[in-house]
């Protein structure tokens, strides 16, 4: 009997022949007319007509496509079956060069779904990716800028034209900051990228979006005691709390400020994905993600990240049998005691800075979560942990370390850290005072001329 191929995502195929491991066609079973597709290449599921009901032929324009695919997967593989490929949908075809990336994916996938995909798909309705040029990528510029606007009444501004998709949404942002669209600027960029390669403005400039002129915004790391500061002040906001919901809140923070100085671990994006079998608490190691901004790496636990990390798994264990659930190390590790998501974190965390009441800064500067990897950067480098195993740690280069992290800076923090007996320098010396002279007198016998006939006194100036 003829194989049928019923996938949820899309409509019904029958005859479906293997042509190959990558490769196969089918023609679909609720047409009349026997048109046979090119079913699957590859892993994708690429479901293009062959434009033949012959057999014969659709078997040759698909191995043409599959040659052409083998020499570049991203060419003019199409362009062998005779399908037009150059009429693409923005939204298709975003979500196509989604699938093709490994690496900070989900990221990527946010960009996609909170902002282009309601422009570029939403309110322009491109279904010819060759439409878009210089003038709609600076219209979105401005949309993105004044769309997610908070006004005085908590919502959306709307500028024109936008009237369908603000009457759709429920969620908004505050106005984002130069360095915030610099950050999502590349996702659309190589989404255009992708477009020609693929032929879809047929020869033209592919539209450019603009980096956008950033101010400096130092997020500066926490010196001196003014990590020991906010640590005490977490836990004495836990046990102010009055609710077990608002203290598991305030736990969930200070676990996340507490491992995250320890570890160096990028705040949020890295720290949500963790999950427990991220973790190896007995060979000291957490397992960092592969869809992250710099992909996978092995992170190394000190005692201190290691005990509050047991600390978190033993709540979490005690909570789930005392109320007869199962627990997963599956799970993330970065939930409430009770196994719920908190995503306001970092709205918890400001909170947090303000009750330490910190001196302001003459840089103007403001600490953030991000702050925290800062801090983790600055103490290693002053502890003498060396600037490759710094930046293997940290997921990021050496070259980088050298630009952002001082030296003055550094030696700040290594004598702080002498002062309070946290780290030592070395045997110590005694003053030069108290140092007596050192003689040492040859043998006589030795040849004549030998230096060693000589005596050597070792004094002080």
């Amino acid at each position: 009997m003829p194989r049928t191929s019923n996938r949820s995502d899309g409509p019904a195929y029958t005859n479906v022949q293997r042509l190959n491991d990558d490769l196969l066609i089918a023609q679909r079973a609720d047409q009349r007319k026997g048109t046979w597709y090119l079913h699957k290449l590859g892993r994708k599921w690429v479901r293009r007509s062959l434009n033949t009901e012959d057999v014969k032929l659709a078997r040759s324009r698909a191995f043409e496509a599959y040659r052409a695919w083998q020499d570049d997967p991203h060419g003019d593989w199409q362009a062998a079956i005779g399908s037009t490929r150059h009429h693409f949908g923005f939204k298709a075809l975003a979500e196509e060069w989604l699938a093709t990336q490994a690496k900070d994916r989900q990221y990527k996938a946010d960009v996609i779904r909170k902002f282009l995909v309601p422009y570029f798909h939403g309110e322009r309705g491109i279904t010819d990716m060759g439409a878009i040029d210089d003038n709609m990528i600076g219209a979105y510029r401005h949309w993105r800028l004044n769309f997610w606007q908070s006004s005085s009444d908590s919502e959306p501004t709307v500028p024109p034209g936008s009237i369908k998709s603000a009457a759709k949404q429920t969620m908004h942002f505050g106005r984002p900051s130069a360095s915030t669209l610099n950050r999502e600027g590349p996702t659309l960029r190589q989404i255009l990228a992708y477009a020609d390669r693929k032929g879809c403005f047929r020869g033209k400039a592919v539209p450019q979006l603009p980096t956008e002129a950033s101010k400096p915004n130092p997020r500066p790391a926490f010196l001196g005691g003014d990590f020991d500061k906010l640590a005490n002040e977490a836990t004495n906001w836990v046990e102010e709390a009055d609710t077990d919901e608002i203290r598991w809140r305030r736990q969930l923070l200070a676990d996340w400020v507490w491992v995250a100085r320890f570890t160096g671990i990028r705040l949020p994006h890295e720290a949500a994905k963790l999950t427990w079998g991220d973790v190896r608490l007995d060979t000291k190691l957490i397992h960092i993600a592969e869809d992250t901004k710099t992909g996978r790496r092995d992170v190394p636990l000190n005692d201190k990240a290691a005990e509050r990390l047991q600390q978190m798994r033993d709540r979490r264990l005690d909570h789930a049998k005392e109320n007869r659930k199962k627990f997963s190390d599956r799970e993330r590790v970065f939930i409430l005691q009770d196994g719920r998501a908190f995503k306001d974190l970092g709205k918890l965390f400001n909170q947090l800075v303000e009750r330490c009441a910190f001196p302001a800064r003459s840089d103007g500067g403001t600490y953030s979560p991000y702050s925290l990897r800062h801090t983790f950067a600055t103490f290693a480098l002053a502890e003498d942990m060396t600037g490759d195993r710094v930046a293997e740690t940290m997921g990021t280069s050496v070259k980088m370390l050298n630009s952002h992290y001082k030296h003055g800076t550094i030696e700040q923090t290594r004598r702080y850290l002498v002062e309070n007996g946290l780290i030592t320098t070395g045997r110590k010396l005694a003053p030069r005072e108290e140092w007596e002279p050192l003689e040492v007198t040859m043998l006589e016998d030795l040849p004549p001329g030998d230096w060693r006939r000589k005596k050597l006194i070792i004094a002080p100036d």
